[in-house]
């Protein structure tokens, strides 16, 4: 029988403050270049960190319609990854209580944003790689 077992890499944990709008400059975002190893691989899953200020919901971000969304940034332009909390929107309980999602497909792109509206106060995306170790 063999288990996996995780770690969450916080010392290369990187944020950014949720913006109300897709990602559309090259520097919009947050580097995640630093995860890479011999500058070429990195894994494949990360932890998504949401913490608001206070207590709200964060929706769509603006042109958008299935709730917070992920971009990564690669070959040259954004695309979507996908969307967090299952493209419902996500409710932070209060400024000690945040939210928290494994997401997949991250270490492929130089750059990671996530963009929403939040009901009210701010948001700021955490990102911390995770590191998978399977045993015998």
């Amino acid at each position: 029988m063999s288990r996996s077992l995780v770690a969450l890499l916080e010392g290369k944990l990187v944020q950014h403050n949720v913006g109300v709008t897709r990602p559309t400059l090259v520097g919009d975002g947050v580097d995640i270049s630093s995860w890479r190893t011999n500058a070429v691989y990195s894994g494949p899953i990360a932890a998504v960190f949401l913490d608001g200020d206070q207590a709200l919901t964060l929706a769509a971000p603006t042109g958008g319609d299935s709730g917070p969304e992920l971009w990564g940034y690669g070959l040259g332009q954004w695309w979507r990854i996908g969307y967090v909390n299952d493209g419902a929107d996500v409710s932070i309980a209060g400024v000690s209580q945040g939210f928290v999602q494994a997401v997949n497909v991250i270490g492929i792109f130089d750059r990671l944003c996530l963009c929403g509206t939040p009901s009210v106060g701010a948001v700021v995306a955490k990102f911390a790689p995770i590191d998978d170790w399977r045993t015998p």
